[in-house]
């Protein structure tokens, strides 16, 4: 069953004769991850590919897909791109949020069958894979952020780096539905994705702070004491603490060479890299 959460203001919505859902999906040369991208998402009614100029075999691939539509799409960033995906979508009542490297796991149908006529977005639970691992330990291995809602009430926040869905109206966590992120590209994409992404980051944390009530409650408070706490360390300094506190109070050490190889790539390499381009902002380049 799913609860509506409480924290959010609910408002009366368009009734929802059919639950139909679309999902939204973004690809550049994606050949390794969309197949089951795909297959994942055959009961929904509609996926749009918004494609930038793929040159392997993705499109190929999509074309196995009757419900996936292919739409050749200029990079705005994120969240804009997105956000054109979520208005193509128009005439479907919920769309899904998920990346070619995704894949969702429970019966789509039957969640929203189920669903709190009250209910404008999800909160699903995300596991993360790594080196053939899923990670069990640390604060990665239960991540839950909003990813479906109804198309009429949620966009996705237009900032440079860690984008969340804003959802107009109650949220509620689903228990039957979750994204598995499992990348099978090579680790030499995954190093160079990161490096954009400190990027982003660092120019991110240089734009004055959002409002923390304008996300779900599930990761309102993380992004305050990102904010607030973590970059209100030192440079470089707060990098060692984070993985200090990762590595042996979240016990990140029990995860194996899979769990141990991301706490020190993703809990300390990627932070000291976005804290070198804080202090070196001549260097950031974010159109990427």
């Amino acid at each position: 069953m799913l609860a509506p959460d409480k924290s959010n203001t609910e408002l009366n919505v368009r009734p929802q004769g059919h639950n139909t859902v679309a999902a939204v999906v973004m690809t550049a040369n994606e050949e390794a991850n969309i197949g089951k991208c795909l297959e994942s998402l055959k009961d929904f009614n509609r996926v749009y590919i918004l494609d930038s100029d793929s040159s392997d075999k993705t499109l190929d691939i999509v074309g196995k897909f009757p419900n996936a539509l292919v739409v050749p799409t200029r990079w705005r960033g994120y969240a804009k791109t997105f956000n054109g995906g979520v208005d193509l979508a128009k005439d479907y009542d919920w769309v899904l949020r998920i990346d070619a490297d995704e894949e969702l796991h429970g019966d789509i149908k039957a969640a929203l069958s189920h669903a709190d006529a009250s209910v404008c977005g999800f909160v699903l639970r995300r596991d993360i894979y790594f080196l053939g691992q899923r990670l069990r330990f640390g604060p990665h291995s239960k991540l839950k952020m909003v990813r479906l809602f109804r198309q009429s009430l949620g966009r996705c926040e237009e900032t440079l780096a860690d984008e969340h869905i804003i959802v107009n109206g109650a949220i509620a966590f689903s228990n039957t539905l979750k994204i598995i992120d499992r990348d099978n590209k090579p680790f030499d994409r995954w190093l160079e994705k990161h490096i954009r992404w400190a990027k982003k980051e660092a120019a991110n944390m240089r734009t004055p702070a959002q409002a923390p009530g304008e996300i779900d409650r599930y990761n309102r408070l993380k992004r305050f004491m990102k904010r607030y706490v973590y970059y209100g360390c030192p440079p470089f300094v707060r990098a060692f603490l984070y993985f200090f506190y990762r590595f042996f109070i979240c016990l990140e050490f029990l995860g194996g060479r899979s769990g141990i190889s991301w706490c020190v790539i993703q809990g300390l390499w990627y932070r000291l890299l976005v804290d070198f381009y804080l202090l070196n902002p001549k260097l950031i380049n974010t159109d990427q």
